[in-house]
């Protein structure tokens, strides 16, 4: 363990390509599920994906099923403020954001991140701060840092 202002800068490569599209839906799918079963046992559910990319993908997954997923999700009304998904983009800002658009991942849940210690840092404490919010009842509707 050392604090992330010690790190060098990250070992971060962007266009090394990954199943981004295939990744993400099934980080929904695993988060619904997971939802459904907190809620079977009487709990109140929010979830927060967070996802951190340089938007390239190597599967040939079809984002569309993921926008498909976000729409059905977000039509059921008890779901509009407990389920966020944020991007995190890294590299070359028009790759993740027109990944983003594929995917139906609003424009405000969008952040470019850089690779220092200090801008790891900002998203980390960002994520932190988010989930806290929303154990506490808030919501996480706009990204800033």
């Amino acid at each position: 363990y050392q604090p992330i202002e010690n790190l060098s800068d990250f070992n971060v490569v962007p266009g090394g390509m990954t199943n981004l599209y295939g990744a993400t839906y099934a980080g929904i799918l695993n988060a619904e599920d997971y939802r459904k079963t907190l809620e079977k046992s009487g709990g109140s559910v929010k979830n927060i994906l967070f996802v951190i990319t340089d938007g390239e993908d190597n599967c040939g997954f079809d984002p569309q099923k993921i926008k498909d997923k976000l729409d059905e999700i977000y039509s059921d009304e008890l779901n509009a403020f407990t389920f966020t998904i944020i991007m995190f983009g890294v590299g070359n800002a028009a790759d993740f954001n027109l990944a983003a658009k594929k995917m139906g991942i609003r424009p405000e849940m969008v952040k470019t991140v850089g690779t220092s210690g200090k801008e790891i840092k900002k998203m980390i404490s960002f994520i932190s701060s988010s989930i806290s919010t929303s154990a506490n009842g808030g919501t996480v509707d706009s990204i800033s840092f």
